[in-house]
């Protein structure tokens, strides 16, 4: 439970993210939400949760976990479902968003904290995944290919 608690805020330095050594710049972390700790609420933009999904695709993720982690929130294992025909496991890895000045990080259980938990993510974070580059875009795939890489 302790490591839990040693999870990143909203918009703080992701120190433990491999972006800083590969980059040199630390991602801001998103999402990170566990138990016992509160998070602003509130809805999102059917389009923000339509785009946030795509980043979850399995080749728009870094890989973090060889097993889903469960929900931070305390209801389990999220089941796997499809989307374009591929299958999405929330909870095994990472996704990158890039926004204006910043790269934000965060685990693709955001999804289920958004759909289920009602999550409310920062602002600048919601203008990222609408108005940044595109999952599979350029930019993107060359992002993703340098931290695996990297």
């Amino acid at each position: 439970m302790a490591q839990r608690n040693r999870l990143p805020e909203d918009m703080a330095l992701y120190a433990a993210a491999p972006d800083e050594a590969v980059l040199g710049l630390a991602p801001l972390a998103i999402g990170f939400l566990r138990r016992n700790a509160p998070f602003p609420t509130g809805k999102t933009p059917a389009l923000f949760r339509a785009r946030l999904l795509d980043f979850c695709l399995p080749a728009h993720t870094l890989p973090t976990r060889a097993s889903a982690e469960a929900c931070g929130l305390g209801c389990g294992r999220v089941p796997p479902f499809l989307l374009h025909e591929q299958t999405i496991h929330l909870g095994l890895g990472e996704i990158r968003v890039i926004g204006g000045d910043d790269i934000f990080a965060a685990p693709t259980l955001i999804y289920h904290y958004i759909t289920e938990h009602n999550y409310r993510p920062p602002d600048p974070f919601i203008h990222a995944v609408l108005n940044g580059p595109a999952p599979g875009s350029p930019e993107h795939r060359a992002l993703l290919h340098t931290l695996r890489t990297g």
